[in-house]
């Protein structure tokens, strides 16, 4: 009998050399019919402990460009499931705001030091845990609202050991492409843009690998379909990037002189060390004043910007090899009684 309890003792040991404590549950059904005759009964429970997440390799070779959508299956309910059917459901979830550049805002009453403006996009990654992996699994995709991706065939999975699925496997239309935020940086910063296709991209780990080197880490974050994808990829030393103030006049206007007004000019110089054309895109600011007898104006722009959104300026072109230059103004108009800290 002492070895019998021994071997039952072994056996609810765990993969990680500790004992496992299991609640053991009695479920009694009391089922009432009519007539005698025999039923089929199917029993449904859920458990804590179980889950999946996200990670994607998106690769790229030379004008070609896949995502590969795996889910990562683990499980720590105490017990193996052995031989069970596996499917991998997501719900649509709120898109996560990725760090987009922010205003310049300044305000009028004090001289207040200018707040520094988050970054427009991060450039350090965390490296990608060691995890275990299963050979990759197909999977078919159900629902409008949701996806579900089930695992063709059998799967089992061990208590504490994680298991990668390949999910979905899709090619998508992109380009790399070189940012400067010359409000905030001096850097250029080189991201792999595409148009994610008719399934959403939800929230994840992901690596980049360029003709088979892995380049980049990152998180992605919640993207619909359709909608336009950068995955940061390094620092891009073949760009130099470089904004002067080449222009300052301060004017007085008005027979009692109740009028003034500041004029800036600046030159955003980008820098291309390369041999060949690189499609860019420049971001800057002009400040946005909350009152209503300030007013701020674009005077000039060489290359014509888009703007975005609360004074926050966007220029798409291709730089050529060597040096190209934007040029662009504003002025600035008050009342005298008014401190504008620039």
């Amino acid at each position: 009998q002492a070895e019998g309890i021994k071997a039952e003792l072994e056996s609810l040991r765990g993969v990680i050399g500790f004992e496992r404590y299991v609640n053991v549950s009695n479920v009694e059904l009391t089922i009432r019919s009519e007539t005698d005759g025999d039923v089929n009964l199917e029993f449904f429970y859920n458990v804590p402990g179980g889950g999946w997440k996200a990670q994607y390799d998106i690769i790229a070779d030379d004008d070609s460009f896949q995502i590969m959508f795996y889910g990562l299956a683990s499980q720590k309910t105490a017990l193996d499931w052995t031989d069970v059917d596996l499917k991998f459901t997501t719900r649509i979830i709120e898109s996560l705001e990725w760090s987009e550049p922010q205003p310049w805002i300044v305000n009028v009453t004090t001289e207040e030091a200018k707040p520094a403006a988050p970054k427009l996009l991060a450039l350090a990654f965390k490296e990608r845990p060691e995890e275990g992996r299963r050979g990759m699994v197909e999977a078919t995709v159900e629902g409008e609202l949701y996806q579900t991706y089930s695992v063709r065939g059998k799967v089992s999975l061990h208590y504490g050991k994680p298991y990668r699925f390949l999910l979905e496997r899709k090619k998508v239309d992109g380009r790399i492409l070189y940012l400067w935020d010359a409000f905030t940086s001096l850097e250029f910063l080189k991201v792999l843009e595409f148009t994610n296709k008719d399934t959403s991209l939800i929230p994840g780990e992901y690596r980049v690998l360029i003709n088979g080197l892995n380049v980049a880490t990152g998180r992605m974050r919640f993207y619909r379909p359709n909608e336009r994808v950068k995955i940061p990829i390094e620092k891009a030393a073949i760009l130099k990037g470089t904004k002067r103030l080449v222009e300052r006049v301060d004017e007085t206007k008005g027979i009692v002189k109740d009028k003034m007004s500041v004029r800036l000019g600046y030159e955003l110089k980008v820098e291309n060390y390369g041999e060949k054309p690189l499609d860019v895109e420049v971001y800057d600011r002009i400040p946005v004043i909350k009152h209503p007898k300030v007013k701020v104006n674009m005077t000039h722009s060489t290359i014509r910007p888009e703007v975005l959104r609360l004074g926050i300026l966007r220029w798409r072109f291709t730089a050529k090899p060597g040096v190209n230059l934007i040029r662009y103004g504003f002025r600035i108009e008050y009342p005298p009684e008014i401190r504008i800290p620039i």
